[in-house]
């Protein structure tokens, strides 16, 4: 087989096991270089809007860029997308892995009471709280935790150990 240049590269010429494993790894590098290169032109672009005095445009592709650079786990350009959004007007949340450290003290207060059952009144008589105020830490919590229920926040809450702690 010949090629452009004057040897055929090595993963061409020989089937040993490394090879296999050289080809075989092959698309996966493309993808992470292909999505890095994305990721950079959407930090880019969203830089030279933003500093155009184009704050609500340069928003989307920051925000893709961030979504891009965390799912590749590039940290440092994570972190200049977050720093750029931050400067158009929006805060990116880093992302953690477990729900009860997004959550206020107040709010996961709230949220685990709720989760074992009580009403909005019974969570607020056992925390010393308004139920208005239950009402408003509770719509924080769905916010934050993108759920839409009860029963929702419980079964998040038990997967994430949360409930078995406090039954201890």
């Amino acid at each position: 087989m010949r090629w452009w240049g004057s040897a055929s590269p090595s993963w061409a010429s020989s089937s040993s096991g490394s090879d296999t494993t050289t080809l075989r790894s092959a698309p996966w590098r493309f993808f992470r270089r292909h999505a890095r290169e994305h990721g950079l032109g959407e930090l880019a672009l969203g830089e030279r809007l933003r500093r155009a005095r184009r704050r609500s445009d340069s928003r989307q592709p920051l925000r893709a860029a961030l979504e891009t650079f965390d799912r590749l786990g590039a940290r440092i350009w994570a972190d200049r997308a977050r720093t750029e959004l931050a400067a158009s007007g929006e805060t990116a949340r880093s992302r953690d892995p477990y729900a009860s450290e997004q959550l206020t003290p107040q709010e996961l207060q709230v949220a685990l009471v709720v989760a074992q059952g009580a009403t909005n009144k019974e969570a607020a008589a056992a925390l010393f709280l308004s139920p208005k105020t239950i009402e408003t830490h509770l719509g924080r919590v769905y916010r934050k935790l993108d759920v839409r229920s009860r029963t929702e926040l419980a079964r998040l809450l038990a997967s994430q150990g949360a409930l078995a702690e406090l039954a201890v």
